[in-house]
């Protein structure tokens, strides 16, 4: 993962900052052009993701941020569920560790079904079109998210309340800037804004927590049926 990551990182579009920087200021401007195919000034973005996540995972695995994270939250199942658990929770932390990435980037596809369901009538857009955005959108909040998560990690030994304080502000951040978004690209007013970002965050992750479990049931079956 890191190899792919070092290789992207020096082999860069010079778009980057400028989709970067446009991505805060002027979202609808990055996704418009992209779709109406005026590429050239921006990252692709399927390597903007992964790129984003590349530097998620780096921040959160080489700091020992993830890592932290687990302990603070197997530290709150009882010990029973841990004893039972044991194994599989092994299993899942190799598997993030190896493909952190991977596993953050696979959020797009279900932002773009959750943006295809709930603004189909508002534009023409194909699934396809609606991945783009997501791309974009989800890489964008991931590069803020990787901004907070090495500055938490800084202050973690001073502050260790941040820690648990770390483990929810990616749905915030997620939230906030879909508000913004959907606020520049749809012209709604702000509270409109608001309530479609926590409706798009919310079905997004339904979609992706089913994804999950049903990917957990398969990978403690496959366990059970190797050990």
């Amino acid at each position: 993962m890191f190899r792919d990551f070092w290789h992207i990182t020096t082999n860069l579009d010079q778009g980057l900052l400028n989709t970067l920087r446009l991505l805060f200021t002027k979202p609808e401007k990055v996704v418009h052009e992209y779709l109406q195919g005026l590429t050239r000034p921006y990252q692709n973005p399927f390597q903007f993701i992964f790129l984003m996540a590349g530097l998620s995972a780096f921040i959160n695995i080489q700091l020992g941020l993830f890592d932290s994270q687990q302990e603070a939250f197997f530290s709150e199942v009882p010990l029973t569920s841990l004893s039972t658990q044991n194994k599989l929770n092994e299993q899942v932390k190799i598997f993030l560790h190896q493909y952190f990435a991977f596993f953050i980037t696979s959020t797009a596809p279900f932002a773009a079904i959750s943006s295809y369901w709930i603004f189909r009538k508002k534009h023409i857009y194909t699934f396809a079109e609606f991945l783009i955005m997501n791309l974009y959108l989800i890489g964008q909040t991931l590069f803020i998210q990787a901004c907070l998560d090495f500055l938490t990690s800084l202050f973690i030994p001073y502050f260790p309340a941040l820690l648990s304080f770390s483990l929810g502000y990616s749905t915030l951040i997620i939230i906030f800037y879909y508000t913004f978004f959907f606020y520049r690209f749809y012209q709604f007013k702000p509270f409109k804004a608001i309530l479609l970002a926590i409706w798009h965050s919310v079905l997004m992750f339904i979609l992706f927590g089913l994804f999950i479990t049903i990917a957990t049931v398969l990978l403690g079956i496959g366990i059970g049926l190797l050990s």
